[in-house]
């Protein structure tokens, strides 16, 4: 596969620093109810409350 044809194709990622894994922005957060850490500073968890709340 060319390098155009994979960045077309490319899902934007984002970082869980509790289970140190990347994760789909568009997912959100997986554990949600969980307790985590770095639950104040986390964009998955952002995301996972706004598209709850349907903001997004």
């Amino acid at each position: 596969m060319k390098k155009e044809e994979k960045n077309k194709n490319s899902v934007e990622m984002g970082f869980c620093q509790k289970f140190s894994e990347e994760i789909p922005l568009n997912e959100g957060c997986r554990h949600p109810k969980d307790y985590c850490p770095h639950r104040q500073a986390c964009m998955l968890y952002f995301l996972f409350k706004e598209k709850k709340k349907g903001a997004l």
